[in-house]
């Protein structure tokens, strides 16, 4: 299975509307994408932005697109949002106003195990956020939930992340392409 994982475009500020820029990144990104595909499928969170981008590439790549919550940005209310307890306490949650970085974790996990028996050998893009994006990336490179707070990763807003399942190669590997 080859992931192509994409951090939505840019927003305009205090929204999540794509800005013009964003959607310039957006189309740019899904014409490299029409030359790489095809595509099998296009999962995007149910967030506006990623929707937005995700249908931007599905119009460019002729893709299905599947929209699934369990791509969401981490919810983190907003009077929370300057808590260092939220970002380095793995466990750190509020009931209806924090999803602990676990949870998190533990979501997107499912996902990518539910991915790898639908669509085995099959090139697949997702659509998300920061969050969702580091999220990938930890599980996919074997990073445990207990370490996410020392290692981070930035994907810029429009970014492509491509990971490819080498378990062919490596019975538990992924190659990553920057």
């Amino acid at each position: 299975m080859e992931l192509y994982i994409i951090r939505h475009g840019e927003c305009t500020e205090n929204t999540n509307l794509l800005s013009l820029l964003g959607i310039e990144e957006i189309k740019n990104l899904a014409n490299i994408l029409k030359q790489e595909g095809p595509f099998d499928i296009i999962y995007s969170s149910s967030y506006r932005q990623a929707i937005d981008s995700a249908k931007l590439i599905e119009r460019s790549t002729k893709t299905g697109l599947i929209i699934d919550k369990r791509l969401d940005e981490r919810y983190i209310a907003e009077e929370f949002l300057n808590d260092k307890e939220v970002y380095l306490n793995v466990n750190y949650a509020i009931k209806g106003k924090i999803e602990s970085i676990s949870s998190h974790f533990e979501r997107v996990s499912f996902f990518l195990d539910e991915l790898k028996q639908k669509y085995s050998g099959e090139k697949i893009i997702i659509v998300a956020h920061m969050g969702t994006t580091q999220m990938i990336l930890y599980n996919v490179l074997g990073i445990p939930v207990e370490k996410i707070s020392t290692i981070q990763f930035s994907i810029p807003m429009g970014g492509l992340i491509k990971l490819k399942d080498s378990t062919v190669l490596s019975p538990d590997g992924w190659t990553l392409f920057l």
